[in-house]
């Protein structure tokens, strides 16, 4: 085999695989709904099909970005320019794995999407009733619109990672490819209808929407790959920053405000430590400004054209970057030290190690405090009408168990980015270790409850998160000093985690409560 093109196999492989993964978990949903034990209620199989949809499209957007992502992390992206090779092969040679990846991960959510169709359709037709198929399953002009997004993701997120050298701001960018035609459609929509002032031109206009995004985005999806081949002609070594690989860069001349307060100080360790930091997390807040914008730009159109469902625009967009954010959060601080090749250097500071590590975790907890969880919540509340936000605003138990699962989302994301290369890889670790965590949370619980036992402890979720939380945080600590990762030790240490949450489920089901000894 080409060895060219098994070093980008390998680039590739990681998101890849996850990839296949988050496509075929629909069907594992659905035997453990509709199989011979039903394992999962199905509202918990609701919440299970919607994060492997999530995570499915964050997978495509990394391995999107991952073919020129990946040179920029290892820092290599200088030796591919200088190959004495031409130009054209390298990118040619780029793009057909990427594509081919992209129809391995596109074939699997084809292929599951096309068994759960089928099986709900003969089930329907078994019972003599309409098929009701599922808000994450697609069928007709849903499916052919979900083709079309997909291959535009895949084709303009390696011009947003040259661009920005950055696989986190690329792959966010890419994410909002699908979404430009639709932008531009609607505010040539709002410029005509007011122009023109006719209302049954509103009601055609909206009818060519789909039409428009079917014929419109391919011809962007070219424009942006081609774009991408350019630049990527044009690129040369001194149009890379001193340490290839860097993301987004702050600008030269910081001018006032929080520029001069992320400029290193001669005094002041504590201070400094705290601005290095601030500086890691350049991707996450460009990622934040794309989603305000998003999100100001989407309560501008509902506003404008109140429709059914715009509302729900809303609720996508914040469920969508706030557990990003909190991934990210975690994962940055020390995936872009690694990625910056630094990591080892920052052990030679005259500053305790435990007081770095200690830092790192208190700036990530506060970020993903501060953008996961309070942005989004501020932002309805300035934006919505006050009957909306009430209305939608759950109640404080509802809040207190998303504030939990976040920081065990947090915990987990820095615990991965401590063992692994990359910020990436940090965080499909994190979403595949929660999965896995709760299956040994079922697992546990059908083993402790097979004989028929007394009802579901609903402790066990509550004593496993602290339990687990500070395992984690104890693991992270301890490896903190080894920069150099190790596959083998991250599946030890994984392996251990795992067990723990099945041993602490296990007792938290199966021991007696103080009220069932009374009973007793």
């Amino acid at each position: 085999m080409n060895p060219r093109l098994l070093k980008e196999w390998r680039m590739l492989r990681t998101e890849t695989i996850a990839g296949v993964a988050a496509a075929t978990a629909p069907l594992l949903v659905l035997l453990l709904v509709a199989g011979p034990v039903r394992v999962v209620s199905e509202d918990m199989a609701g919440l299970l099909r919607t994060v492997a949809v999530m995570f499915f499209c964050v997978v495509v957007c990394f391995l999107a970005a991952g073919s020129f992502g990946a040179e920029f992390q290892h820092r290599t992206i200088g030796l591919l320019l200088v190959q004495p090779g031409a130009r054209f092969r390298v990118w040619r040679e780029k793009t057909m794995c990427l594509w081919t990846m992209a129809a391995i991960v596109g074939a699997a959510w084809l292929g599951q999407n096309a068994v759960l169709v089928w099986f709900l359709r003969s089930h329907a037709a078994a019972a003599q009733a309409g098929p009701d198929l599922p808000d994450f399953l697609l069928a007709d002009g849903d499916l052919l619109n979900a083709i079309i997004g997909f291959v535009a993701v895949v084709a303009a997120t390696p011009f947003f990672t040259l661009s920005t050298r950055s696989t986190l701001v690329g792959a966010f960018l890419g994410l909002t490819t699908p979404f430009l035609p639709l932008a531009a459609w609607m505010a040539f929509w709002l410029v005509t209808c007011e122009i023109s002032g006719d209302g049954s031109l509103e009601a055609r206009m909206l009818g060519l929407a789909e039409t428009v995004f079917r014929f419109s985005t391919p011809a962007i999806s070219a424009w942006f790959c081609w774009l991408g081949w350019r630049h990527f002609r044009r690129l040369e070594l001194q149009d890379l920053s001193p340490a290839a690989g860097a993301s987004l860069g702050w600008p030269r001349k910081w001018g006032r405000g929080l520029g001069v307060f992320l400029v290193c100080r001669p005094h002041g360790v504590m201070g400094n430590l705290i601005r290095k930091e601030l500086c890691l997390l350049r991707p996450l807040a460009v990622i934040t400004a794309v989603f305000t914008l998003g999100w100001l730009a989407a309560r501008l159109a509902a506003t404008l054209m109140p429709r059914e469902g715009a509302l729900g625009i809303l609720a996508g967009l914040a469920g969508t970057f706030m557990p990003l954010a909190v991934l990210l959060a975690g994962a940055i601080p020390f995936g872009e030290e690694k990625q910056l090749g630094v990591a080892e250097w920052q052990l030679t500071l005259p500053v305790r190690v435990g007081t770095q590590w200690v830092v790192k975790l208190f700036i990530g907890g506060c970020t993903a405090a501060v953008l996961g969880f309070a942005l989004p919540l501020g932002l309805a509340c300035l934006t919505l009408p006050e009957s909306v936000f009430h209305r939608g605003m759950p109640d404080t138990d509802v809040l207190t168990q998303v504030a939990v699962l976040y920081w065990v989302l947090f915990v987990t994301s820095f615990w991965a980015a401590t063992l692994l290369r990359n910020t990436i890889q940090a965080v499909l670790a994190a979403v595949l270790g929660l999965v896995a965590a709760f299956f040994c949370i079922l697992a546990a619980q059908q083993l402790a409850t097979a004989d028929g036992g007394g009802p579901v402890r609903e402790i066990s979720p509550w004593v496993g998160m602290v339990v687990v939380s500070i395992l984690l945080l104890m693991q992270s600590r301890r490896r903190f000093r080894t920069t150099q990762p190790s596959t083998r030790a991250f599946v030890l240490s994984a392996v251990i985690l795992l067990a723990t949450v099945f041993v602490v489920s296990f007792c938290a089901f199966a021991l007696p409560l103080p009220q069932d000894r009374l009973l007793r």
